[in-house]
């Protein structure tokens, strides 16, 4: 089931992106639930908005960056974490940032520093 959901998104998206859906706990709820395509976290100054990911977006907010008018943003397929087989909720788990509202274990992070 994860390697078809892996092998349809492979045809639209970077290997990078697809990778994500390796990264945490795996159950057919998750695999079943979670969108079929990315989403960029972007965090600017004060609020945080959603836009779906293409490589467009993510040069536009790259430069973003460099000129200060966002902080950064995350790469997602999900952003917060599925509850599988009794974990706790995605925002009572370790990697839960709040202010970004995103469980950063499932996310790429692009910052000053570079993804």
């Amino acid at each position: 089931m994860l390697a078809d959901k892996k092998a349809s998104l492979a045809k639209d998206y970077p290997a990078r992106l697809v990778a994500l859906l390796d990264r945490g706990t795996q159950c057919v709820a998750r695999i079943r639930q979670s969108p079929d395509g990315f989403t960029m976290v972007v965090v600017k100054k004060g609020a945080i908005d959603t836009v779906g990911w293409d490589q467009d977006n993510e040069d536009v907010s790259k430069k973003e960056i460099a000129s200060g008018d966002i902080e950064r943003f995350w790469i997602v397929n999900s952003r917060r974490a599925f509850s599988c087989e009794g974990q706790p909720s995605y925002d009572q788990q370790p990697d839960y940032n709040a202010a970004d509202d995103v469980n950063t274990s499932l996310a790429i992070k692009c910052d000053s520093g570079g993804c």
